[in-house]
């Protein structure tokens, strides 16, 4: 099966994750605030997810060598399993502690999934724009989860059958499992020349680069404001519009329409050079929205507000997401991921017990005001410091191309041609100039973009090298001194790739690895040049 197809069965299980996900949590929610209304909610919402935050770092290091679909499919089912716990409980309306506890090994579970699935979509999409369109058909699924989930969850509350959705879930969980299996991904082992092993290392990778700890804390807000909505969305409709269980569970999930037309919408980012302005100003108007909701005198507009609060929200997340994808090198961004998922979490977490405090101090319809101006004020400081994670994450199509028609570099993953690309560099010959000199130690591999090189091997003259014409993969790949003396013919525009990165990048591709050894040794044998 092809990476569409593969592409394919990873979004449909993600959507069968965002189902569960969601359906979980309201019904948590709703267990909860039926029990002791929104502090009670609250709590029992936040704690669920608290110690997921606490362990996803560690997640994203746990079976590091496995290929990610493997860790797909033992996520999905390891989550099956704890949720069958979860669902045996409410069924038999066990102690609201326990449903809490057995919820929060849930999302321990889960927390290792989000991370995993956003590392493995660089490695099934083909092109940058497809990536763009893989992760705004994520955000269309979890649109469409975060929309069925709570309304589901909540006509089944309604009906007395509370139960049957996590059960429900049990089921799309183990089915996405399936669909994980025998997806022959590579993994996301760190590179032999880590600095440090485990949590620490992902730490450091986000710690160091202060363009990506903004982003990564701006959307931790997010997160801390999408769950103080749903606390808030369940209060405003119970107290504010005297609405019923399948009100609230409907409005909780109205935001999900938004992003169902926010992925469909952002889908168009794929022909933007620069993801921060649209990331900023996405949390930027949907702060501002949020505020607003409590001024609905309707349960009709308040969901048409939290409609356009999900949009907009979309544009920026789907922003943030391609940004780390395209800026953070794939041996690294397995850990970046968890440390995000982590932090997201605990944003989330936040906003659940942020929540009942707002409602209490300022009442269902004024809690609103002060998370949404909070996020918009936020938004506003970042835009500037993100310019640089914007210049590194920017696709080098005119690099990409020239690579692509080297036959060995073509069958990389895509994700392991852009980090070739992303650390090439042009160069320009002098005619007469030497670029390797036989048995001098290669550094780097080059492909002639413009010009022409002459080849002498053992001082007799060997073939020319146009444009599309690479040269230096012997010495790198057999770590042999040079075998031949490159020179520049004539006025050359060279493409250069430094040895770690030109060995990284097949490192983790078998089969283009295999290919560029049985070229290496061809052309060796033939007293080929390089």
């Amino acid at each position: 099966m092809g990476r569409g197809g593969r592409l394919g069965r990873v979004l449909a299980a993600y959507a069968g994750l965002e189902v569960t996900d969601s359906m979980t949590a309201v019904t948590v929610t709703l267990y909860a605030f039926a029990g002791g209304g929104a502090t009670f909610a609250g709590l029992a919402l936040g704690f669920a997810y608290l110690p997921a935050a606490l362990v996803a770092p560690f997640i994203g290091d746990v079976g590091a060598a496995m290929s990610r679909g493997t860790r797909l499919a033992v996520s999905y089912a390891a989550t099956a399993v704890l949720l069958s716990v979860v669902t045996l409980l409410i069924l038999v309306q066990g102690p609201l502690l326990a449903v809490v506890v057995a919820a929060a090994v849930v999302n321990i579970a889960h927390s290792a999934s989000r991370p995993t699935h956003y590392s493995a979509l660089p490695q099934l999409a083909s092109t940058p724009a497809a990536l763009v369109r893989a992760n705004s058909t994520t955000s269309f699924v979890n649109g469409v989860g975060n929309f069925v989930g709570p309304a589901v969850a909540g006509v089944l509350a309604a009906a007395g059958s509370a139960w049957l959705a996590p059960g429900l879930g049990v089921l799309l969980l183990l089915l996405a499992a399936l669909a994980c299996t025998r997806l022959r991904l590579p993994s996301g082992a760190p590179d032999e020349d880590d600095e440090v092993d485990g949590v620490v290392a992902g730490l450091r990778s986000v710690g160091r680069d202060h363009a990506v700890m903004l982003l990564v804390a701006l959307s931790s807000l997010s997160y801390l404001a999408g769950s103080a909505l749903e606390i808030l969305s369940v209060s405003f409709a119970a107290d504010a519009l005297g609405e019923g269980e399948a009100a609230q569970g409907l409005l909780v999930g109205m935001p999900a329409i938004g992003i169902i037309l926010g992925a469909l919408a952002g889908a168009g980012l794929a022909y933007r050079r620069r993801l921060a302005p649209p990331f900023v100003l996405g949390v930027m108007a949907s702060g501002l929205v949020a505020a607003s909701v409590g001024l609905a005198a309707s349960l009709g507009v308040a969901a048409a507000l939290l409609v356009v609060v999900g949009l907009t929200g979309t544009i920026g997340s789907l922003s943030a997401e391609t940004l780390v994808q395209r800026a953070v090198v794939d041996s690294a961004l397995l850990r970046v991921m968890a440390l995000w998922e982590s932090l997201s979490i605990v944003g989330y977490t936040s906003g659940a017990l942020l929540a009942p405090v707002l409602v209490s101090l300022l009442g269902p319809r004024l809690a609103f005001v002060p998370l949404g101006i909070g996020m918009a004020a936020a938004s506003v400081v970042v835009l500037q410091r993100l310019r640089p994670l914007d210049d590194r994450a920017v696709f080098r199509v005119d690099v990409l191309a020239r690579l692509r028609g080297v036959s060995f570099l073509s069958g990389l993953p895509p994700a392991g041609l852009d980090r070739v690309a992303r650390s090439a560099a042009w160069v320009d010959v002098r005619e007469g100039e030497d670029v390797v000199v036989q048995g001098h130690r290669g550094d780097a591999y080059f492909v002639v973009d413009g010009g022409r090189c002459s080849v002498v091997v053992d001082g007799s003259a060997g073939h020319d090298l146009g444009p599309g014409d690479g040269f230096g993969e012997i010495a790198l790949l057999l770590d042999v001194p040079r075998t031949a003396t490159v020179t520049a013919a004539e006025q050359t525009r060279l493409l250069r790739v430094d040895r770690a990165d030109f060995l990284a990048a097949l490192g983790r591709s078998p089969e283009g690895r295999r290919s560029a050894e049985t070229v290496a040794r061809d052309l060796l044998g033939e007293a080929g040049g390089d």
